[in-house]
């Protein structure tokens, strides 16, 4: 029997990523969700954490109601009457489970469910839409009366993103040396001093930063000031236009917007007098 319904949630979820969530593929969108939530329970600012397997289990089983919030708001999602959002007109619950055990209330029970799950060791995630149907539910074992899907159930997701590359955080993909390294200085200025000495060239993204100095105002301490608290090493800023020109300009990696990379302050001499003036004008915020 055809799922009109499923038919109709998946054909949006397909064709609607092009024109929200800055204009990323349904992939690069679930990826950036997905990281986005783990990234914000695992708060590195306030934690120095940085790696899934470092999170308490009630943590851990928080990151499903991060990933439900950041979906809604990467696709401009109207919450549901009963379940957690409306898509084409159809109530969807939206479930994670790192290992694809999906806990579904009876509320969502013959409902459709977009299921997310995802490994952090092996860098894969997959996001598919099901059809939560009585008949495809393992019996409840717990007091809340929750279900899970049957191998059956799980024959029948129709996958919209199946073992897809999901990005681990900036620190856990350093070489083990180099990042304990850093982590040995005291938090703040010299850790982060170690870092760019470490990878120069290589774009940081933002949220490293106040991971490493946790501590108020974390951006000040990648600022070159009169101090040369970065050793020689100037920062340069995705946020700003001229710092992108000029990463690009000395011949390193292209720079989003939340991205830094530390350059040696004597290759900017390479660069034209007037971008030399506007780099110094800019601060790394």
């Amino acid at each position: 029997m055809t799922d009109h319904a499923a038919e109709e949630v998946v054909r949006w979820l397909t064709e609607h990523p092009d024109r929200v969530g800055d204009g990323l593929g349904l992939e690069a969108l679930f990826a950036r969700a997905v990281r986005k939530a783990i990234d914000e329970v695992i708060d590195g600012a306030r934690t120095g954490r940085y790696r899934y397997d470092q999170l308490e289990p009630q943590e851990k089983s928080y990151i499903g109601t991060r990933i439900e919030i950041v979906i809604r708001s990467e696709l401009q999602l109207a919450h549901g009457t009963k379940l957690d959002t409306t898509i084409a007109g159809h109530e969807v619950d939206i479930k994670w489970s790192a290992k694809g055990r999906w806990m579904i209330p009876r509320e969502a029970v013959d409902e459709l469910c977009l299921v997310l799950k995802g490994d952090e060791r092996k860098q894969t995630f997959s996001a598919g839409l099901a059809r939560c149907r009585r008949e495809w539910l393992n019996p409840s074992k717990n007091q809340d009366q929750k279900g899970t899907l049957s191998d059956e159930g799980r024959d029948n997701i129709d996958w919209l993103v199946e073992d897809a590359r999901l990005p681990v955080s900036f620190l856990a993909e350093l070489p083990d040396e180099t990042r304990q390294a850093i982590l040995a200085q005291p938090p703040g200025q010299a850790r982060l001093r170690e870092l760019f000495m470490r990878v120069p060239g290589r774009p940081v993204p933002r949220e490293v930063i106040p991971t490493l100095a946790v501590q108020l105002d974390p951006m000040r301490r990648i600022r070159q000031d009169a101090a040369d608290r970065l050793g020689g090493m100037k920062v340069l800023s995705g946020r700003y236009k001229v710092s992108r020109e000029a990463a690009d300009a000395l011949g390193y990696a292209p720079l989003s917007k939340r991205d830094y990379v530390a350059v040696p302050v004597g290759e900017l001499a390479a660069l034209p007098e007037e971008v030399r003036e506007q780099l110094v004008k800019n601060v790394s915020d």
